[in-house]
């Protein structure tokens, strides 16, 4: 059997990695043996919290049921939701792709700090719909708000660094605008999409280039709506956009 030195082994033959203050969950390649073919796996919610020697999941196979523990407090944060429909990813890679749950470590709950907060401030109803981190800046869309890009490399110093309003009408009292953003293709361009006025391609590079200065300014040039100036970008066909996209 192989041991892996950066895990962390109980007695009932689960496993523990942990790193950035993030534990992930899951069986030994003994636990599987022993248990035979896995048919199905009982997971559990996000954001439940665990004591130690807490039923996590439990997994159904040929041979028997069984219970998983954890060995840790913690609050679920993201559940291996492959297992649902490949159970048997625990048997064949029981160290890697057949993890089973991640926790976050709140063995301590009295070290947390809220360092800062932020939103668009456009309305006391605004709200922030979806949000996406890469490197130093927060990609947020937000209802009736649009694209928001926020420096975060000073925690106790947010700042905005630009964004662009995709909805036009000024109330703040529904589910409508910008409800999704993706910043992570190659490319380097941010899509953002909007309930209302469909599908948006923006080049944020100069926007990512005042944050590297340490400005406390809004990008105030092409493609983005800040300070009060509002510019506009040119309607593509939808051809054009599937063509674009498959380019990226």
């Amino acid at each position: 059997m192989i041991i892996h030195n950066d895990l962390f082994y109980t007695k009932d033959h689960e496993w523990v990695r942990i790193v950035d203050g993030i534990a992930t969950l899951g069986i030994t390649e003994y636990a599987q043996g022993e248990l035979g073919d896995i048919v199905f796996i009982e997971l559990p919610n996000i954001g439940v919290i665990y004591q130690p020697g807490d039923s996590v999941a439990v997994i159904e196979a040929v041979k028997t049921v069984a219970d998983i523990y954890t060995p840790i407090k913690g609050k679920v944060s993201e559940i291996n939701i492959e297992l649902e429909d490949k159970p048997e990813l625990i048997n064949k890679f029981p160290y890697n792709k057949g993890w089973i749950i991640k926790l976050l470590d709140i063995t301590d709950i009295s070290d947390i700090e809220v360092l800062n907060t932020f939103w668009s401030d456009i309305d006391v109803n605004s709200m922030a719909h979806n949000l996406i981190i890469r490197d130093d800046l927060v990609y947020v869309s937000h209802y009736h708000d649009g694209l928001y890009i926020f420096s975060i490399r000073d925690p106790n110093n947010i700042v905005l660094v630009g964004y662009y309003d995709t909805y036009l009408p000024a109330d703040h009292d529904s589910y409508k605008g910008a409800w999704g953003v993706y910043p992570l293709l190659p490319s380097g361009n941010v899509l953002i999409s909007d309930m209302q006025t469909g599908l948006y391609i923006f080049d944020v590079s100069d926007a990512v280039n005042l944050s590297l200065k340490e400005n406390d300014k809004c990008l105030d040039d092409l493609k983005m709506n800040c300070n009060g100036k509002e510019r506009k970008i040119s309607k593509t066909s939808i051809e054009n956009i599937k063509k674009y996209l498959m380019e990226l």
